[in-house]
């Protein structure tokens, strides 16, 4: 339980969320090798759920998912062009 954070070998952060009774839980982020944001969005008891948002390695956004509770998408998954729909 608690707040997990692990590394890249050159220190820069790879992922980071917290953990419940074993499972990933709340806002979770995760980094390309080069430090920028690749994904983040929320999950419920070890699945993913809510509003995911992804990025291309220059930090762009690339892509937008609602998701469920069970993890599957919920409404428009919606994919970015250059930052824009």
């Amino acid at each position: 339980n608690g707040y997990y954070k692990a590394f890249y070998i050159d220190g820069k952060p790879q992922v980071e969320g917290q953990y419940l009774e074993g499972k990933e839980m709340g806002h979770w982020k995760y980094y390309y090798p080069n430090g920028m944001l690749e994904k983040e969005g929320d999950f419920t008891a070890g699945v993913s759920s809510g509003i995911w948002r992804f990025y291309d390695v220059h930090g762009t956004i690339t892509g937008i998912r609602p998701l469920n509770i069970e993890g599957k998408i919920h409404g428009v998954d919606s994919v970015f062009y250059k930052g824009k729909l």
